[in-house]
């Protein structure tokens, strides 16, 4: 398993140590950091996170529609004070639970 991959299951393992690794939120998680590694594309993040196509671009439809990814760049706060929330809110908009106000 590449390196790079590993450190992004990581990464979401410690943001929600009580996820479970077959809950869909893991793997919007997942797609949402891969992201910041082969940027929103979802040939790449498919590839990248060993994740299937469809779901990838499910996921990447939702996140255009809503303004997360715009072109190739990602529009996140996760990074910012209470940056958590930010991506835990950005991980349901992936979902399709939410949608970002405009």
């Amino acid at each position: 398993m590449p390196t790079q991959y590993r450190t992004v299951r990581e990464a979401v393992r410690k943001l929600d140590p009580n996820l479970k690794l077959d809950d869909p939120a893991f793997d919007v998680a997942v797609v949402l950091l891969s992201g910041l590694y082969v940027g929103p594309n979802v040939r790449k993040i498919a590839r990248f996170a060993h994740l299937p196509r469809p779901f990838v671009a499910e996921v990447g439809r939702r996140l255009r529609a809503n303004g997360v990814w715009r072109g190739h760049k990602i529009e996140a706060g996760w990074f910012e004070k209470n940056g958590a929330y930010a991506f835990w809110l950005d991980v349901t908009v992936g979902l399709g639970y939410l949608e970002r106000a405009a």
